[in-house]
């Protein structure tokens, strides 16, 4: 394939790549507050007083550095770096990212 045919189709994952985590990050801030219990507590009792929000915030950890490896992997891609050592190391990161999700939500 030629450069120029792979530049627009990872641009577009790329910037998929991004909204998926700006969604993410914005429904993790905003869920809270409308929550049934939370509705009308404080920014203190929402965040500091609910464990498994805070877990629910260290779980999602993972999740956004897999979602910083797959943009990599897009860049790499985009250079003809599909097979290189780093698009390797990137995936080896996605596939423990993957594990770690797993094993947070198993817990």
């Amino acid at each position: 394939m030629k450069k120029r045919s792979l530049v627009i189709p990872t641009t577009f994952l790329q910037a998929v790549t991004v909204l998926i985590g700006i969604s993410a990050l914005t429904f993790m801030l905003w869920e809270p507050h409308i929550e049934g219990r939370n509705a009308r507590a404080t920014l203190f009792e929402i965040y500091f007083k609910d464990p498994f929000l805070a877990y629910a915030y260290i779980a999602s950890i993972p999740f956004f550095i897999a979602l910083y490896q797959a943009f990599k992997v897009l860049e790499y891609v985009r250079h003809n770096e599909t097979f290189s050592r780093a698009t390797e190391k990137a995936l080896g990161t996605i596939k423990y990212c993957a594990i770690a999700i797993i094993g947070f939500v198993a817990v």
